[in-house]
């Protein structure tokens, strides 16, 4: 499967980021998710922050868009935050760039 531009094949990395978030998204979706395996992420840096942007397969045939910033201080310490939670996505559905929406 041929990906859009800027959209590349979960990674281990992105899939721990992903296990990192799950609780959050679970808070906000008001689910109790079994499945939430990332498919498919967007990722863009800046100075301060990293923004991910990941299709989660929250059990065929749904899957998630999931939006959250990773914030590393000078101290070195790690903050991620979950953004937004966007659900009923197909597996085929593109993930919009938050720059373009």
């Amino acid at each position: 499967m041929d990906l859009p531009a800027g959209e590349h094949y979960a990674t281990k990395e992105i899939q721990e980021l992903c296990d990192q978030v799950k609780t959050k998204v679970e808070e906000i979706t008001g689910r109790k998710l079994v499945e939430f395996k990332a498919f498919i992420y967007r990722e863009f840096k800046s100075l301060h922050f990293t923004t991910y942007q990941v299709k989660v397969c929250a059990g065929e045939p749904e899957y998630f868009h999931v939006l959250f910033h990773r914030t590393v201080s000078d101290k070195g310490e790690v903050k991620t935050t979950v953004e937004k939670v966007e659900q009923h996505h197909t597996k085929d559905d593109i993930i919009v760039p938050v720059n373009s929406q």
